[in-house]
């Protein structure tokens, strides 16, 4: 399936599992324009601002959610790195009403990513597909109708 994906969009493709404070990379797919470096699998992200991450936490009891945005180093990697619990907490439950979550330039200067939550058989996030390009050739709504649904059939095909 990822591979599919990643065919059809030509852009990252990762599928990453949920360790608490950060998603740890299992697989990655570069995209035409990416160097070796940014594909290396075991890499981690803070979950509480990559898509994945923000994904998953959507599909958590708010307790839960609220005490994962504690205990996280909110250090940010850009400018736009969301660090506040409020509003992390917001864009959290603006991932539960989508269906996925939206990050634009909150790990990497220059990218957005949309991130589905992957669910285990109890019906518990274990990870998540993220799919991540770059807002010099994509605008935020372009690139959410383009992908949205492509990366939700692809999500829905692994949990079969």
């Amino acid at each position: 399936m990822l591979l599919e994906l990643r065919r059809n969009v030509r852009e990252r493709v990762d599928l990453s599992l949920f360790d608490d404070l950060r998603v740890v990379y299992a697989a990655r797919m570069q995209s035409k324009r990416e160097t070796f470096h940014a594909t290396l699998v075991g890499h981690s992200v803070p979950t509480f601002c990559s898509s994945g991450g923000r994904a998953i936490l959507s599909c958590l009891e708010d307790a839960e959610v609220a005490d994962i945005i504690a205990r996280s180093d909110r250090t940010p990697f850009t400018p736009k790195t969301l660090t506040d619990p409020g509003a992390i907490r917001d864009k959290v439950a603006e991932a539960r009403e989508k269906g996925y979550a939206l990050t634009l330039e909150e790990i990497l200067i220059g990218e957005i990513a949309i991130g589905i939550a992957l669910p285990d058989s109890s019906g518990r996030p274990c990870g998540a597909i993220h799919l991540a390009g770059s807002l010099s050739e994509w605008e935020p709504e372009e690139f959410m109708a383009r992908f949205a649904p492509l990366i939700s059939e692809a999500a829905a095909d692994i949990c079969r």
